[in-house]
């Protein structure tokens, strides 16, 4: 029995591990996940799974700020339309602080699946 519950995790860890590999090309892609799948043939539900888990295992819980290269896309008198990457653009009051818009970014990315 206890061969048997070798056998399993060993093939659970290769197959997580191989999905965190497509997980970590995705993330360096600028594609939206729907084109990235779709492009490769991969199951949409699968990957937001192995997303959520790759997330889970490599994103720090605390409140420390990791930076992105932002693209300001377009700016009109009222607001900034920010292109994040992914296929995410945000369009934000020019007003707001930079509290709120980093709030705003991690909320995004720790929600967008």
């Amino acid at each position: 029995m206890q061969d048997l519950i070798s056998i399993e995790n060993k093939n659970y860890k290769a197959k997580r591990a191989a999905w965190f590999k497509i997980i970590e090309d995705y993330n360096v892609s600028d594609e939206s996940q729907t084109n990235y799948c779709k492009q490769r043939g991969i199951n949409t539900d699968h990957f937001a799974y192995y997303l959520g888990c790759w997330r889970k295992t490599n994103t720090n819980n605390t409140k420390a700020t990791s930076f992105a290269e932002l693209q300001v896309a377009d700016a009109v008198p009222d607001k900034w339309i920010i292109n994040i990457g992914h296929g995410i653009k945000l369009e934000v009051p020019i007003s707001s602080s930079m509290q709120q818009l980093t709030e705003l970014i991690l909320n995004i990315r720790a929600k967008s699946c």
